[in-house]
């Protein structure tokens, strides 16, 4: 990614799911993705084998979208301390647009012309124009030539010639190309036809254009073969991952949070897991440090071996029974194989930290990561699998669904179903002071340190006309309110639930206004006279009497 954090946003530790997702969703419209990882696994002969690939990615101009983004220094500079290949992800990227976008393309090759406005032609040098256009092309019609190129002009001009030679149609029969002069400008070329050549042209350029807009969609195959694959996607803390992807591949991300869980459920009907989000739950007892990188070679390389032999002998229950799909009294179980598939071996003995973070690496890892976290989650359970036997992915279905959120107090951001909350019955609410005065948190918490609260942490909210408070110290929690609205008599101080109801107004009413204005611009969409386009038709201009039902066969792409 060409970055993650723009420079007015920075997330709180009191942030809600709304305001995370708002953080990513302005990230997600101002970098881009420039490599993309992806690794299958199979269960094949008692273990897993993956198939990695790692992409690299950038944005291509295509029929006038060209996309701009910005990059973050520190992120830029990342990538290259990591031997990122810029050259490589410019010159070789795929390219991309949304599956929307592409969808949209593919259905207006076949959408019938609306209804076009004229542009009125009424200065004397366009009538001029249009009606030597009209000369030149009647005198075509009586030759014999089988093609007539038309002079290069501006794109004001080539509008009227599309426009002209629309209406002229096409007895006995032509059809209308683009082509470039001797100096590479662009031109229209006329080609004499009969409607069965014409018709073929056609169904040709219908199809290089079909054909053009699926290479031009690129990576979009790709996160649309994810979906219908409808295979459980895992990433390691992947709110970022997932926000990009989405946005760069599948559509524009919608304005809230709720909208967005919809829209990941239908992209990924197979759950989403975050082995970030797992591995926590499982800390400190195994992980000291829940990266990716220390998570894969302790799990996968053998670094925490002891104390995943310790962690599944205590977690195995006494009175398992023998059966013929579990182990034998007193067995353990054992974390599964990971290895890659043949043909795949790109990373296979490679040191980690020589391909930290190379998107297909990273894949990868966090693949191997999840399998091992099933097999440790089952023994959580008193399972004791059969050596060979693969994990069950029922272990974790819980936690499905669940992305960890960092610096934060929440347990996770529940991408389906109600979102996690949080005991915040030691935050404080306070806020009334003049619009032109700036308040911070800071401030507010040394103005107290006497007044035995013990370690207070403050954060400005609602554009600093409001700061939360927290009381570190639980037994000073009963007393803080009436000790806040002591020191600060001509201030408001409330409970967190205060303003809690007070956001949820706030969203609200930014919902009901966002829907009224959707409305408003549809109705000014339904009420709008049609678009000026480039094959619009033009009124007479010339030409005599036979040029009627010319239409019938004319093709101008």
């Amino acid at each position: 990614m060409t970055g993650l954090f723009l420079e007015d946003r920075q997330s709180s530790y009191l942030d809600e799911p709304e305001d995370r997702y708002q953080e990513m969703l302005a990230s997600s419209r101002a970098f881009v993705i420039n490599q993309f990882g992806l690794s299958a696994f199979v269960w094949e002969d008692g273990g897993y084998r993956a198939k990695t690939f790692n992409y690299y990615i950038f944005p291509r101009p295509f029929e006038g979208a060209d996309k701009r983004f910005v990059c973050q220094a520190s992120s830029m500079a990342f990538l290259a301390s990591c031997g990122f290949d810029f050259n490589k992800a410019i010159y070789d990227g795929v390219g991309y647009m949304t599956v929307v976008s592409r969808d949209a393309k593919l259905a207006a090759i076949d959408r019938p012309p609306r209804e076009r406005s004229e542009v009125l032609v009424s200065k004397p040098e366009d009538v001029a124009f249009v009606g030597q256009l009209v000369a030149e092309v009647e005198a075509w019609r009586q030759a014999e030539d089988p093609s007539l190129e038309l002079p290069a002009v501006n794109a004001y001009q080539r509008l009227l010639q599309y426009q002209e030679l629309r209406r002229l149609g096409n007895a006995p029969g032509f059809y209308v190309e683009r082509a470039a002069n001797g100096d590479g400008r662009p031109a229209l070329r006329l080609i004499r036809a009969s409607p069965e050549q014409a018709a073929a042209w056609e169904a040709e350029q219908r199809q290089k254009r079909i054909e053009a807009i699926h290479d031009a969609a690129g990576f979009a195959a790709v996160m649309e073969a994810m979906r219908d694959s409808g295979k459980p996607m895992i990433g390691h803390n992947l709110a970022f991952d997932l926000a990009y992807s989405l946005h760069s591949f599948a559509r524009e991300l919608p304005s809230s949070w709720p909208e967005y869980k919809e829209l990941v459920h239908r992209w990924f009907p197979g759950g989403v897991y975050d082995t970030k989000h797992l591995s926590g739950k499982l800390r400190p007892e195994l992980f000291e440090d829940t990266s990716l990188g220390p998570l894969h070679d302790g799990l996968c390389k053998g670094q925490l071996q002891e104390q995943v032999d310790a962690f599944l002998r205590s977690q195995t229950a006494a009175d398992t029974k023998a059966s013929s799909d579990s182990m034998s009294d007193g067995e353990v179980a054992e974390l599964p194989a990971v290895d890659h598939a043949p043909g795949f071996e790109r990373y296979k003995g490679v040191d980690t930290e020589a391909y930290a973070h190379e998107a297909g690496f990273d894949a990868f890892m966090t693949g191997a990561v999840f399998a091992c976290l099933l097999r440790l989650y089952e023994a959580t359970s008193g399972a004791t699998p059969a050596a060979g036997q693969q994990p069950d992915l029922a272990a974790v279905e819980d936690r499905c669904w669940r992305m960890h959120l960092s610096r934060s107090d929440l347990p996770y951001a529940a991408l389906q179903g109600e979102d996690a909350e949080a005991d915040r019955s030691h935050v404080f609410w306070i806020s009334g002071w003049e619009a032109s005065e700036r308040v911070y948190g800071g401030e507010l918490a040394r103005r107290l340190a006497d007044s035995g609260l013990g370690q207070l942490r403050g954060t400005s909210v609602d554009g600093g006309k409001g700061v939360l408070l927290e009381v570190a110290d639980a037994e000073a929690v009963p007393g803080a309110l009436d000790v806040m609205r002591k020191a600060f008599p001509t201030w408001t101080v409330q409970e967190y639930s205060a303003f809690a109801a007070y956001r949820a107004e706030l969203r609200a009413a930014a919902a009901a206004a966002a829907a009224e204005e959707r409305a408003a611009a549809a109705a000014r969409r339904s009420n709008k006279r049609p678009r000026v386009e480039v094959e619009a038709a033009a009124p007479q201009a010339g030409g005599g009497s036979d040029s009627e039902g010319w239409m019938s066969r004319c093709s101008v792409m």
